[in-house]
């Protein structure tokens, strides 16, 4: 199971750089070995890395570009 949340917990973006009035999480449950497509993940991240994106910090939809976004999804 993996879980994530968005947004802020006081719900107040305000003055924030990049902040927002919303919070949420999600979950993700996989009922069986998923090690392929975590390999598959890693194995992009690497073509990205090769094509000159810079991922110091991993992927993250709200810094990545959009030729990024379109690759992963």
């Amino acid at each position: 199971m993996y879980a994530d949340e968005t947004g802020n917990l006081d719900y107040d973006g305000e003055g924030k750089a990049g902040a927002s009035a919303y919070f949420g999480f999600g979950t993700a449950v996989f009922d069986r070995e998923h090690g392929p497509e975590l390999f598959n993940r890693m194995r992009f991240r690497a073509q990205a890395e090769r094509n000159g994106v810079s991922l110091l910090a991993g992927f993250h939809a709200v810094n990545d570009q959009a030729r990024t976004r379109h690759d992963m999804f």
